[in-house]
């Protein structure tokens, strides 16, 4: 049953960037629905951060703080817990935890959870449209299934710019990075097809992807991006002319800053976790073993999807992109 009067709504969403970012469109379409209502977001504080200073929401409860572990546990949540929980008059989770679902029923705040299994299988909808089953269920209407974010220099004084291509070789999964090689070849291809300079981006657990792909550039000097927060990491993709990646979070966030991308796809299915840009080509692997169930991936020594994926598919995508 959907309460009236939505003053305040609580949302839960532990995912990863990529994930986040594929649920924009269904928080979107809920903030239109219920009007004026402010929104908190519990979470990995530094992505939902990042969303609550591009204004998607208004406040964030890192899933770390003081309390918050009773709603995941057994037995009825009590204490700071249950009284943050009190304080809103809905719940929108994403994290499929039947311990938090059961707490929140409980404390008899009315609650929207999701049903169909994660992550989602190979063959199944996109990522945006199965994210948005919480969000339908209490009636919000999605009209764009692209996810958006809106971003003013003002916002990010101090960012690093880069008005060039940006190479991310790196992902959440070292079974989805293409080759070092193929980056580095890519990236030295497209700065003499386009005249744009070339820089690596280094995440956190991007280190020896990056650290490869310069290896492969044989002494080619490289221009590395690295050690940036939230915000610094939304403002550098924001000002570059072109990202080119593999199927990861920072191609996700590009893609919805208006960044054109081009992403590399081996094992994982791009019709579910590509990203859903008008400017953004995501590259299918010319393999008949992919996609492939995520256990298979882990087990897999062969990387053959990742292979068959050519340079020139890369510069071509890319070059076309620019206009060059």
């Amino acid at each position: 049953m959907i309460p009236h009067d939505v003053k305040r709504v609580v949302v839960f969403h532990a995912g990863a960037l990529g994930d986040l970012v594929n649920t924009l469109p269904s928080i979107v379409a809920l903030r239109s629905l219920f009007g004026e209502a402010r929104f908190t977001m519990v979470g990995n504080a530094t992505f939902s951060g990042l969303f609550r200073d591009l204004g998607v929401i208004d406040e964030v409860r890192p899933l770390e703080a003081p309390g918050m572990h009773e709603l995941f546990g057994e037995g009825p949540a009590k204490g700071p817990a249950a009284e943050f929980v009190l304080s809103f008059d809905l719940a929108v989770t994403w994290i499929r935890s039947p311990a938090l679902l059961e707490n929140l029923i409980n404390l008899g705040l009315p609650t929207s959870a999701p049903r169909a299994e994660f992550p989602p299988p190979p063959g199944s909808r996109h990522a945006t449209e199965y994210m948005s089953e919480p969000a339908l269920a209490l009636g919000a209407r999605i009209a764009d299934w692209r996810p958006r974010l809106e971003i003013g220099r003002a916002k990010i004084k101090g960012a690093p710019e880069f008005p060039g291509v940006i190479i991310h070789p790196g992902s959440g999964s070292e079974r989805k990075n293409w080759p070092a090689e193929r980056f580095a070849e890519a990236a030295a291809a497209l700065k003499e097809r386009t005249g744009l300079e070339t820089a690596l981006l280094e995440g956190p657990a991007d280190r020896k992807a990056v650290q490869e792909v310069i290896a492969a550039g044989k002494g080619r000097e490289a221009k590395v991006f690295r050690d940036l927060g939230a915000l610094e990491l939304a403002g550098l993709l924001s000002s570059a002319r072109l990202v080119v990646g593999n199927d990861s979070g920072v191609c996700h966030l590009a893609g919805a800053l208006g960044t054109p991308v081009v992403a590399v796809f081996g094992p994982t299915d791009p019709g579910v976790w590509g990203v859903r840009q008008d400017n953004a080509v995501n590259l299918s692997p010319h393999a008949d073993c992919a996609p492939c169930p995520r256990e298979v991936m882990l087990a897999c020594k062969d990387e053959d999807c990742l292979k068959s994926v050519m340079t020139r598919e890369v510069v071509f995508a890319g070059s076309r992109l620019l206009g060059a």
